[in-house]
């Protein structure tokens, strides 16, 4: 029983360093989406304000405004937890790789 006390303590801190590196990794994912999300429609605005009148009168301002809202929306959908995943499985892997090779010099 004393020899299970610090491998459980390692797979505490282990889990314990998981959630909270998950946590701020959430958060920063979230606001990089959000800036690029944010920048991506600043771009299409500025884009629509340099067109002619006769693109306003040959297009509806709805539709207009719906396409600045869901491309980006769908821009922010694609890359919504893919690059997350990587990092948190990379993450996940060199900690178990980290923490295998340090049981195996404690055996």
């Amino acid at each position: 029983v004393n020899a299970l006390a610090p491998i459980a303590g390692l797979y505490f801190a282990a889990a314990l360093y998981g959630y909270f590196a998950n946590v701020v990794q959430g958060i920063l994912f979230a606001l990089a989406r959000w800036k690029m999300s944010m920048q991506m429609r600043r771009k299409l605005f500025k884009a629509l304000m340099r067109q002619e009148v006769a693109f306003f009168e040959k297009n509806s301002s709805g539709a207009l405004v719906s396409r600045l809202t869901n491309d980006t929306d769908q821009l922010q959908n694609v890359l919504n937890r893919a690059p997350e995943n990587l990092v948190t499985n990379l993450v996940r892997l060199v900690v178990s790789l980290v923490l295998m090779a340090k049981q195996h010099l404690l055996l």
